[in-house]
């Protein structure tokens, strides 16, 4: 995997490292905005590295406080990849098809949760964590919902994955 254009974040899945989201709104007046987001090694998550806010009239400051930039970033959902570390290096596969869809519906998750917090389980606990945190969703309650399990208990396997070895989940 070349870390230049994709950051794992979880196992066996990454996303890009730096993509822009551009959105285009008649609303208050014409505008087109840039978001330039990136991955930020000091906060280990995709952060806003730039806005450009282009217009066709003088925007005023209560204007750029009315642009939906927030909802922009949390209704933009960046495609998933999936990644293999061989002896020939790390592969990288994708798009992932629609992660709710295709990819969580063919885990077994009722199985997992019997299993308890096992590396296998704590695996897709970290995937499953991981996606809804880079959707700028509730991340916790999402593995709970997920999983079938307790918030407690999801919070509870989140610290276990945060104490586990750090190339064990990214």
């Amino acid at each position: 995997m070349n870390r230049t254009s994709f950051v794992s974040i979880a196992p066996g899945i990454a996303v890009r490292a730096d993509y822009c989201i551009r959105a285009m709104e008649d609303r208050i007046g014409k505008y087109d905005i840039r978001l330039h987001m990136g991955y930020s090694e000091e906060e280990r998550r995709i952060v806003l590295r730039n806005c450009e806010i282009g217009t066709t009239r003088e925007l005023k400051i209560r204007d750029i406080a009315r642009l939906p930039i927030e909802q922009i970033i949390r209704a933009y959902h960046p495609p998933l990849w999936s990644y293999e570390i061989t002896d020939g290096g790390t592969n990288i596969f994708g798009p992932l098809p629609d992660w709710e869809h295709d990819v969580l519906s063919s885990v077994d998750f009722p199985t997992l949760r019997k299993q308890g917090p096992t590396p296998d389980t704590l695996k897709w606990a970290s995937r499953v964590y991981s996606v809804a945190q880079l959707n700028k969703g509730p991340a916790t309650k999402r593995l709970a919902e997920v999983f079938g399990i307790p918030l407690r208990t999801a919070s509870h396997w989140l610290t276990l994955m945060k104490s586990a070895s750090p190339n064990q989940f990214p």
